[in-house]
């Protein structure tokens, strides 16, 4: 119960109405009045009460809690002083709206919808958030980002078949193109591609990854790929076992040599394809936008294990013999060393160059090969090696693109991920950034907490 009005309580009325009693002036007059503001704010909220100066003293510790900590004052902070008068017997109903009165959040309410909620079935969204230190010196448009996370609120209520993950720019203004590689909705586990419009070496990147929609019906999308790129394989298993798939428009699948030849392996990314260096191959017939004549890239993750001997990762070669007429382009080790060789040729005049970096070493490396018209350029995990003038361009030749083979006995071994040809010279920028987000995705960007739809 709350106490009877005494002595005391009519003095402390007399005081905050701005009756000062003899003697006290010096005491309270600073006082006045803010309380007097506190009692006009609060008062017309429940009229007479005996318990006025009550809700006042109540008005006046939210008044503190907030000058304290401002904006950043918590539901959390006013329920403890709401539980503490309401113990003493007021109104749960007046304390709260005084609690509004007072610009404080209201103890039991519902906390507002999170902004801008782009998908409007969709129950649940997280923020990732992309590092701009690792997009070094160029803002890269149209860039794919690979997401690769384990989400226990994903796993909870996403769809089996992950039709409901969908990304859409922080603050709704695009909904983006994606490719699922993987999604194992027991274990949480996602490997997506992303493409972003533009990724910023600026300032950070923040996309809205949206699940939880049992009616969703979103599939992958070979825009996530932009026209540049001709060929992506990620190097998985098409269910037959005997097939590999492009992710782009182009449809440059790859037919192994029979099920299981070359086999599927845990890769850097997902899963890759293990080369027996004897019969191992991957072809991929001959289609005009892999025709990469003035300039091109050729791009992998590799980890080799067996020996250099002109050992080609991907090239668009007959795979019959060495001679320089049966071979456009391609990336493959030096038969002298450990390193990369980049080689184009027209024919009858080649352009062959070099790198300095040992890539032979049991471990992944991404190894790009590009030439633009004036320079053949080699790099390594995303760094640039070497580069020579450019001489010749490709020729145009209805040879296939054979992953994992020279020729008749040149056979690549070891393992080879994310094969991809593009008919532009990727810059380092845009190698460098692809290396950064590839190879430590979880250094790359930050997921953030999961929020609920309004």
């Amino acid at each position: 119960m709350v106490r009877p009005s005494t002595y005391r309580t009519t003095k402390y009325d007399k005081k905050i109405i701005g009756r000062v009693l003899p003697g006290q002036s010096g005491r309270f007059g600073a006082a006045i009045g803010k309380q007097v503001e506190i009692e006009n704010i609060i008062k017309p909220l429940i009229g007479f009460d005996i318990n006025l100066p009550y809700y006042i003293i109540f008005g006046k510790e939210l008044y503190k809690l907030r000058m304290t900590h401002g904006a950043d004052i918590v539901a959390n902070e006013v329920c403890i002083l709401e539980d503490k008068w309401k113990s003493r017997g007021l109104a749960e109903a007046t304390l709260r709206e005084v609690e509004a009165a007072m610009n404080c959040p209201v103890c039991g309410a519902v906390p507002p919808p999170p902004p801008d909620w782009c998908a409007d079935a969709w129950n649940y969204r997280k923020k990732i958030t992309m590092d701009h230190t690792l997009v070094p010196n160029t803002t890269q448009t149209d860039f794919p980002v690979l997401i690769d996370i384990t989400d226990a609120d994903l796993s909870a209520r996403a769809k089996a078949d992950g039709s409901d993950i969908c990304f859409y720019l922080t603050g709704c203004a695009q909904k983006l193109k994606r490719e699922i590689e993987y999604w194992d909705k027991a274990t949480g586990v996602l490997v997506v591609w992303v493409k972003i419009p533009s990724l910023s070496h600026l300032v950070d990147t923040d996309i809205d990854m949206y699940y939880g929609n049992a009616a969703g019906a979103e599939t992958n999308d070979t825009a996530t790929w932009n026209n540049n790129f001709v060929m992506v394989q990620h190097m998985t298993d098409d269910p037959d076992n005997a097939t590999t798939q492009d992710s782009t428009s182009y449809d440059n699948d790859g037919a192994k040599i029979g099920a299981g030849n070359p086999g599927e392996v845990n890769g850097k990314i997902y899963k890759a394809q293990e080369f027996n260096g004897s019969t191992s191959v991957i072809t991929v017939t001959d289609d005009t936008e892999l025709r990469l004549t003035s300039v091109g890239t050729v791009e992998a993750w590799i980890k080799v294990t067996g020996t250099t001997d002109w050992r080609v990762m991907v090239g668009k070669i007959s795979g019959t013999s060495g001679a320089a007429s049966e071979l456009d382009y391609m990336i493959q080790l030096d038969n002298t060393n450990a390193k990369l060789r980049g080689f184009i040729g027209n024919g009858a005049g080649t352009n062959v160059q070099t790198g300095t970096v040992d890539v032979v070493d049991g471990s992944w490396h991404h190894v790009a090969f590009t030439w633009d018209g004036s320079k053949l350029r080699i790099y390594n995990d995303g760094n640039f090696d070497t580069d020579l003038d450019q001489t010749v361009n490709a020729q145009s030749t209805n040879h296939p693109v054979l992953i994992g083979k020279y020729h008749t006995t040149y056979y690549y071994t070891g393992d080879i991920d994310e094969v991809r040809l593009s008919n532009t010279a990727r810059s380092g920028d845009w190698l460098k950034t692809s290396h950064n987000n590839q190879n430590n995705p979880g250094d790359f960007y930050t997921v953030g907490a999961e929020e609920s739809s309004p």
